[in-house]
């Protein structure tokens, strides 16, 4: 993975969506959805609440030896963390989706792995109902920390020939 965090988001949301069979959409689109046009229940919402947290330590540092130039290469594993959150009418449906998302990052996915992309911690499932004009939207939802390898690269110009003049 380079710099670009929609590979990640890509691939976390059709392992999830492969899982469940549930729609999984940005939080944005689940909050600002008109009645009609929400997805119906239940359906998945996801926020990436802490992009590329860089954990201690240095970098992995690498030379590459090009014709010209030389590339030094990064790698580093950060993490970013990502909120999922279910939405139903029904508080028991709610909460076994909810847990029926969250053991999906429990399972070895190919997807994943293709990607550099490793489950860090799974948090607990908890309550988050929401009172909506004098009724609840019944939500339960958890956190995941996954574990990502971000490369950057720089070309380093060199001189290849160098002379020298022998000073008298």
């Amino acid at each position: 993975m380079q710099n670009d965090i929609t590979p990640v988001r890509n691939t976390i949301v059709k392992v999830l969506h492969d899982f469940t069979g549930r729609p999984v959409i940005p939080l944005e689109e689940a909050v600002g959805y008109e009645e009609d046009s929400k997805p119906s229940y239940p359906f998945i919402n996801y926020k990436i609440t802490t992009p590329f947290t860089r954990e201690g330590g240095y970098p992995n540092e690498e030379f590459i030896d090009g014709t010209d130039t030389l590339t030094k290469v990064q790698t580093t594993q950060p993490t970013l963390t990502v909120s999922f959150t279910v939405y139903s009418t029904d508080s028991m449906e709610a909460y076994s989706e909810a847990l029926k998302a969250s053991e999906c990052f429990e399972w070895d996915h190919l997807d994943l792995r293709q990607q550099n992309i490793a489950v860090a911690e799974i948090f607990n499932v908890e309550n988050r109902d929401t009172l909506i004009e004098g009724d609840y939207e019944r939500r339960y939802g958890f956190d995941v920390q996954f574990r990502v390898t971000r490369q950057i690269e720089r070309n380093i110009d060199y001189a290849t020939d160098v002379t020298t003049q022998k000073e008298e």
